[in-house]
């Protein structure tokens, strides 16, 4: 087997079933089946399916606290947990630069084997192109996942409404400000890490506590807490009111982002959830997630209101008031 990624091995022959068997195969659910589709076993009324695609893409590759194949796994699993969903299977496509060392894409297959282990979820299927030499910047790992959920269950951005709770799980901006410091573009130095996570074991548990008291949930990834606050906002046609002072931002971030000009309510998170929920039940599943080392700094940030529908106000810790808005674009591409 070749060092180097080739064009012949995203071609379907001998390289193609080379690369599979000895390099994604660490990962696949065995035994190993090359048809075309996976037969997946969901039976009973009381259940429904759910399901979610995402394409990942970052630059480095390999970064604190994380890497690719975790962003990949992780964040479809999170995902489907933000249905309330229990993450049962994915599926995973590679498009891969000719000319990449197939000792990285080892690596990759190796954290994505650690990642579906300690989720507990079955890669069943999957795919591998690649392209040229200078069309493609690296890899690229496209997933769709299979969950399952209670049909009962009603959780989703359509559902909130006055008087509902929001509550973050944790520091916001981290995974963003890694990518940040990781690509050494600005002569910025500190101990930061990407936040990234599976959030089934902190999420999942309080789903099955507290019921369709919890209305709406979404991890903030691309735009940031912004972004999702007020998808929230648009998509129930209410007002959110956020606290600034109770958003929990490390001082670290706004050492990083101040002096560029960038507002961590618009970076990535890659391992929080945004939480609305009904007010009768907000202590009590703050203190649950609280006492989960990834929910530790879990903080109940605003309400939902009805004076602006559709916007979302920003009590400032200086007094002040604003629209919190959407970013306009990406501040940093190839990020998640």
């Amino acid at each position: 087997m070749s060092d180097i990624i080739t064009l012949a091995h995203g071609a379907g022959g001998r390289l193609t079933s080379e690369l599979i068997e000895n390099v994604f195969s660490v990962y696949l659910e065995k035994p190993l089946k090359f048809d075309d589709a996976a037969v997946l076993d969901f039976s009973g009324k009381e259940n429904e399916l759910t399901f979610c695609t995402d394409v990942h893409l970052v630059k480095p590759i390999f970064f604190p606290g994380g890497n690719l194949s975790l962003l990949a796994i992780y964040g479809t699993i999170n995902d489907l947990v933000a249905m309330g969903s229990k993450p049962l299977y994915l599926t995973l496509g590679w498009i891969i630069e000719e000319g990449i060392e197939i000792q990285t894409i080892k690596e990759l297959s190796n954290e994505i084997k650690r990642a579906s282990d300690e989720c507990n979820i079955k890669i069943v299927a999957g795919d591998t192109k690649v392209v040229p030499k200078g069309q493609g910047d690296g890899v690229y790992l496209s997933v769709a996942g299979v969950g399952q959920k209670k049909s009962e269950l009603k959780i989703n951005s359509r559902n909130i409404r006055e008087g509902d709770v929001l509550i973050i799980t944790g520091t916001i901006a981290d995974h963003g400000c890694a990518i940040l410091l990781a690509r050494e573009e600005f002569p910025l130095k500190a101990n930061i890490k990407s936040d990234c996570a599976c959030l089934d074991k902190l999420i999942l548990p309080a789903v099955e506590e507290f019921q369709n008291d919890i209305h709406a949930m979404r991890d903030p990834t691309r735009g940031g807490l912004s972004t999702v606050l007020n998808e929230f906002a648009i998509s129930s046609n209410v007002c959110i009111e956020i606290d600034e002072s109770r958003v929990p931002i490390k001082d670290e971030i706004y050492g990083i982002l101040d002096p560029l000009g960038l507002d961590p309510f618009t970076m990535t998170c890659e391992g929080k959830m945004l939480i609305a929920c009904s007010p009768n039940i907000a202590q009590n599943l703050l203190k649950m997630l609280q006492a989960n080392p990834l929910g530790k700094d879990a903080s109940i940030i605003g309400h939902v209101s009805s004076k602006v529908p559709g916007r979302v106000i920003l009590h400032t810790k200086i007094g002040g008031t604003r629209f919190l808005d959407m970013p306009i674009g990406e501040n940093l591409p190839r990020i998640c």
